[in-house]
């Protein structure tokens, strides 16, 4: 079967009253990328955007007098979308913040952030640039260490002009993309990415070989978080290598290979309780399919990341 052609969509706020712009335009925001606060001064006057979908990847064309943009805590609780956005600067720079980290952007530099990682940016000027919308999983499915890297400034060098290169013709050129060979596209600009996040990798004091293995144990945790009876000594057993020396791995990242397993199911379960109000799943079911043995630890576990119970997050979705 042929897949349908892909179809543009586009929303410019000059066809609004001006009393209408700033709120239309922070509605789009949800429309064509997720669920994030905008705030605009009240003269806010120019802002549109076109979109199209190529194989699971968003492109898109933006132009907006300045913004600022939050994805909150309690928006990712109400709503959280999984994927990961990447914008490729025109003109104007702007500033991605998330997990305590800070890029300032201008034109042939880029970085990226997660949706469901709180994360704020901030357009001081009129500014155009494309953007693109990753899925969570295909990004993970190539670099499961990729949340490690949101919000870093990936420099100037022949890997990032590559990648930018790319994505800007990928971008626009994508409504006349054949939707036959757009998956191929589309896999190619993934391992694109993943090469620049490890070339990023090994530049930093960690060597090629702890790189290599700790994504060989964040791939045995992806297998396997599901098992109750996993843990961060099945890593290791897994890999052929001591726990002392995976604890050494995971924590230049600041976090330990148990943390890793834990992060993992808390992510299955929060995709999981977005959708209960369909699978009518109860609480404890949930807590046994990501892998915990005990609700109750579930709970308290999930609280302590969140910020709010398993119950409350599954009725925000």
């Amino acid at each position: 079967m042929n897949e349908a052609a892909p179809v543009l969509s586009r929303f410019d706020v000059a066809t609004l009253h001006p009393s209408r712009r700033r709120q239309a335009w922070a509605e789009a925001q949800h429309d064509y990328f997720y669920a994030v606060d905008l705030s605009a001064a009240p003269d806010f006057a120019r802002g549109w955007v076109q979109s199209v979908d190529i194989a699971g990847v968003r492109l898109a064309r933006y132009h907006s007098d300045p913004v600022a943009v939050r994805r909150t805590a309690p928006l990712i609780a109400r709503k959280p979308e999984d994927f990961y956005f990447l914008p490729v600067l025109l003109d104007e720079g702007l500033a991605f913040r998330q997990r305590g980290r800070q890029a300032d952007l201008a034109r042939g530099r880029f970085a990226f952030v997660s949706s469901l990682d709180a994360y704020d940016y901030d357009q001081p000027k009129r500014a155009t640039f494309h953007s693109l919308r990753f899925s969570g999983p295909a990004v993970r499915e190539r670099t499961p260490h990729v949340d490690d890297w949101t919000a870093h400034d990936f420099g100037d060098h022949v890997m990032v002009r590559l990648f930018l290169d790319f994505a800007n013709s990928f971008c626009s050129h994508g409504i006349t993309i054949d939707p036959a060979i757009g998956h191929r596209i589309t896999a190619h600009l993934l391992d694109l990415l993943a090469l620049v996040i490890s070339g990023a990798d090994q530049h930093c004091d960690e060597t090629a070989v702890r790189l290599a293995h700790r994504q060989r144990a964040l791939q045995v945790i992806e297998i396997r978080f599901r098992d109750p009876d996993f843990s961060a000594s099945d890593i290791g057993i897994a890999l052929k290598l001591s726990e002392r020396y995976l604890q050494k791995i995971f924590a230049e990242h600041g976090e330990t290979p148990s943390g890793a397993i834990r992060s993992r199911r808390l992510t299955e379960a929060r995709r999981l309780l977005q959708t209960r109000n369909l699978s009518r799943a109860s609480i404890s079911a949930i807590a046994y399919a990501v892998g915990f043995s005990e609700p109750a630890y579930f709970s308290r576990a999930f609280r302590a990341a969140v910020g709010t119970s398993p119950l409350d997050y599954a009725r925000r979705g």
